[in-house]
């Protein structure tokens, strides 16, 4: 009779013990995840900041002089004494070997991109909003962004840093941009395993 009596017990204590079980994997779960997802984030940032200084380095490198348009009814975008309105063989590169998307703005106003739209146009001539035009081109200060959204459907995780010729005027604006779903993708993807082992571990443990 009391053998009987310490199994009901024992019996009724077992979902009351798996709860505190549960509970404590849900919390290693959440704050993993938000450890794991805002290190990634911070990858992404220093990757975008690092590739937007390289390619600054290699347009001053293979164009010695100064940001100029020249024109009256269209302008054309120098560096130096070369004009390169149209000459995509950097950013093109830059795309193809990392993957992210490349912009230089004049002021505002995108001249050599590898945005494109859903036709396959490159977004020349368009412009950068007014929040990115206030914080660096007239704030004259780089930043990261984790929800710029471009052309009204992609949204970015992007870096802008000013353009500066060498009177120190700022000029213009360096974009480079990751797009959001593919880093939330590798996120998730990253993830999965430690989703599966807490609660493997939760299930064990019960």
């Amino acid at each position: 009779m009391q053998q009987n009596r310490k199994g009901k017990i024992s019996h009724a204590l077992q979902p009351i013990s798996i709860i505190p079980i549960f509970f404590l994997g849900i919390l290693i779960l959440v704050l993993g995840t938000h450890f794991f997802t805002n290190t990634m984030h911070r990858e992404v940032s220093l990757e975008l900041q690092y590739v937007a200084t390289t390619t600054k380095m290699l347009f001053d490198t293979t164009y010695p002089g100064d940001y100029t348009i020249k024109g009256d009814t269209y302008y054309s975008l120098y560096k130096g004494d070369v004009d390169i309105t149209t000459d995509y063989t950097i950013i093109d590169r830059i795309q193809e070997e990392t993957g992210l998307d490349v912009t230089l703005f004049y002021e505002s106003t995108r001249f050599l991109t590898t945005l494109r739209d859903q036709n396959g146009e490159r977004l020349v001539g368009t412009v950068a909003s007014q929040t990115i035009v206030n914080d660096v081109l007239y704030g004259e200060e780089a930043h990261f962004y984790d929800n710029a959204q471009i052309d009204g459907n992609s949204t970015y995780f992007s870096y802008y840093m000013p353009l500066t010729n060498s009177d120190g005027q700022i000029v213009g604006i360096l974009f480079v941009g990751k797009l959001r779903n593919e880093v939330d993708e590798a996120v998730l993807n990253a993830l999965l395993p430690l989703v599966a082992a807490v609660f493997a571990t939760i299930i064990v443990m019960s």
